[in-house]
């Protein structure tokens, strides 16, 4: 081979190693050097496309001041979004900025969840608060989920493709579009019943509607898809933290005509 065909086949190698580098990790190594705008430009873009990761180290960047202005709330604004994605250190990031932000309730609610996922800072956090440390149950069922799979994995190494048959279920595609079961009426920016904690504080005939993970909510009148109220009793499962998988709408068109969904009740209002 000569010299000529040797450098491309390394310029080849060379690339190939280069394309498989994430832009996250890319960053990441950015970071380390201390290129903080060089780890921006190179975060920024995936955190707007909806990378969890790339949405916390933005929060990191924020919290810390690092190449930006350090701001808490936009330090929250970015942990909210990778929080909400599932990402469990983005939990206790968004919950210990929180914290320093006052928000004490919505900050115990992420600590909660986080420790539900067994995370240990999560937990000890809610210790030294005094406040309810729940069990890992999260955690122990994505336990059971993996150890299921890997035995089903191992009937598929084996060759014994009969025990599956009629076992597996495809899953639910996370994407597909429901109509809400609920639509309400009133502005919630207008609402004089902030700070309810179940259909129970709510005056007769409206319902307690949280943001997802908080402890309280806004009350308001249940209506049918014409705006007329339609009288629902108070329910014990609104006692609850509302999951993010509730959430009944993510823009308007998720909604009936003439109503809109507010953004951080996630439910449709006229």
């Amino acid at each position: 081979m000569d010299v000529c065909k040797l450098f491309v086949c390394i310029t080849l190698f060379v690339l190939t190693l280069t394309s498989c580098v994430s832009p996250v990790n890319l960053g990441y190594e950015h970071y380390k050097q201390g290129n903080y705008q060089l780890a921006i430009n190179t975060w920024l873009p995936e955190a707007r496309s909806g990378d969890a990761d790339a949405q916390h180290n933005m929060g990191v960047l924020f919290e810390h001041g690092q190449g930006v202005k350090h701001s808490y709330e936009e330090a929250a604004n970015w942990y909210v979004l990778a929080a909400k994605q599932g990402r469990v250190d983005s939990m206790v990031a968004l919950a210990n900025v929180q914290m320093k932000l006052n928000y004490r309730e919505s900050a115990i609610s992420w600590y909660q969840l986080a420790a539900r996922w067994n995370h240990q800072k999560a937990r000890s956090a809610l210790s030294r608060l005094g406040e309810y440390v729940p069990s890992s149950d999260l955690h122990q069922q994505q336990l059971k989920q993996q150890q299921e799979n890997d035995y089903l994995m191992g009937l598929a190494i084996t060759g014994i493709a009969s025990a599956l048959t009629g076992y597996y279920q495809a899953p639910t595609p996370t994407n597909q579009y429901t109509p809400p079961t609920q639509t309400f009426s009133g502005s919630t920016s207008e609402s004089n019943n902030r700070g309810c904690l179940s259909d129970y504080s709510c005056p007769y005939g409206q319902k307690c509607i949280k943001e997802p993970y908080s402890t309280r909510g806004v009350c308001a009148v249940p209506v049918n898809n014409y705006g007329t109220p339609a009288y629902t009793p108070p329910s014990s499962d609104s006692i609850n933290i509302r999951s993010y998988n509730d959430a009944q709408c993510q823009t308007n068109m998720d909604c009936p005509i003439f109503f809109r969904c507010d953004q951080e009740l996630k439910v449709c209002f006229k």
